[in-house]
């Protein structure tokens, strides 16, 4: 499956335990993101940590790899997010990244 090649290209073989589309999927609309259930933890902070590599990869350049996150979690995250492109929008001159402190 396309997960499969996903993982490949980050260098990874976990064992998948179950993925899934999360939404309805309408006529002429976006693709609906994937939720997938890795075997182990270890396995998730491996494919988190090398998911940057995706971006020179062709086909997975648009590929958004993310943690689970709590209601409360996504919440803030979101807010990060929105701050983030206001900060760009307003100085575009300048670099602006999130870091985990």
């Amino acid at each position: 499956t396309s997960v499969t090649g996903l993982l490949k290209q980050l260098g990874e073989q976990p064992h998948i335990e179950n993925c899934e589309r999360i939404g309805r999927t309408e006529p002429n609309s976006a693709p609906k993101p994937v939720k997938v259930t890795l075997s182990s933890a270890s396995f998730v902070e491996t494919t988190l940590r090398r998911s940057h590599l995706l971006r020179g990869n062709k086909g997975y350049d648009s590929v958004y790899i993310g943690p689970d996150r709590s209601e409360e979690e996504r919440k803030a995250h979101r807010e990060l997010v929105q701050n983030l492109r206001r900060k760009i929008n307003e100085e575009p001159e300048c670099y602006h990244t999130i870091r985990k402190d």
